[in-house]
């Protein structure tokens, strides 16, 4: 899915945010301000609590029809979505406590060696 030209506005904000922060992960949850993953340390950057109404609204962008009866049956979902400049990400969409939450993983577009990915040589 490409969000590039149909973004929701505050995902939106979230998303540049976590480009600027180097994040991997940005963590949104109903009412709580979001969380950010920088080298491995869960952050906070002082923005405000997302409300359950704007987080429904992210996933209503974010999900097809048939991906919010998943969702429903099965209480999460992942998709997958490519924004400005081709950068990828993965969501994990679910509930917790009986609101809407996501995981978000900024997907990195660099090859890497089997040396930098730690595979055994004899895959090589």
């Amino acid at each position: 899915m490409d969000l590039t030209n149909d973004c929701h506005p505050s995902f939106d904000g979230l998303l540049r945010r976590c480009v600027e922060l180097n994040a991997s992960d940005i963590h949104i949850t109903s009412s709580v301000e979001p969380y950010y993953r920088v080298d491995n340390a869960v952050i906070k950057d002082g923005e405000e609590s997302i409300s359950a109404k704007t987080v429904a609204e992210i996933v209503d962008s974010l999900l097809t029809p048939q991906q919010w009866e998943v969702l429903r049956q099965e209480m999460s979902i992942d998709v997958a979505f490519f924004w400005e400049n081709w950068q990828r990400f993965r969501v994990n969409v679910f509930y917790q406590r009986n609101s809407l939450a996501m995981a978000i993983r900024r997907l990195d577009d660099k090859y890497r060696s089997f040396a930098e990915l730690h595979l055994p040589t004899r895959l090589s």
